[in-house]
């Protein structure tokens, strides 16, 4: 599995806009933005199967199905790894299959979640010895934690790092 530090893309420059209907098709991997082929707009079924609106559809076609990063010096717009990142995702669900939403609901993954967090209302919350924890699900759980301890622990060192140069301004 790859490892992936999480934080550097925890930032509001990551965020993209766009219709709703767009966003729910880019969230389910319907399409992604190859960065590499001129930011060339991906889709991995038919567009005009696509579960979205006409003016959608018209917006993109205006672009010739590239998109277009919001400033040219790239300050406020979404790193170019998070996109390849999800592209290469897309690209494995689509060709591969390996998409969670699959063989699991939205609200299944988050009860599983849950049990993996000791946030569960019921009895089975997934101790650290369960078994559970070698599954291909329990594993990818783990370094999510892992990765999210280790962006919540960077975030406070850099609150620390804040308040030490504040304090040392004032002196």
């Amino acid at each position: 599995m790859e490892k992936v530090n999480v934080s550097c893309f925890k930032s509001t420059t990551n965020i993209l806009t766009m219709r709703s209907d767009l966003a729910k098709l880019f969230y389910e991997n319907r399409f992604s933005i190859d960065v590499d082929d001129n930011y060339r707009i991906v889709f991995f079924q038919d567009p005009d199967e696509l579960e979205c609106s006409l003016e959608s559809i018209d917006a993109l076609n205006a672009r010739d199905y590239h998109w277009t990063p919001p400033t040219p010096d790239g300050a406020f717009q979404p790193d170019n790894d998070l996109l390849r990142r999800h592209f290469r995702h897309s690209l494995r669900v689509n060709l591969c299959g390996n998409d969670i939403h699959s063989v699991m609901t939205g609200g299944q993954i988050q009860a599983y979640w849950d049990r993996f967090n000791g946030y569960s209302d019921d009895d089975d919350i997934i101790g650290p010895t369960d078994p559970e924890w070698d599954t291909p699900l329990g594993r990818c759980c783990r370094e999510w934690q892992r990765l999210d301890q280790l962006a919540e622990l960077d975030e406070r060192l850099q609150e620390l790092q804040f308040e030490e140069e504040e304090e040392e301004e004032e002196d």
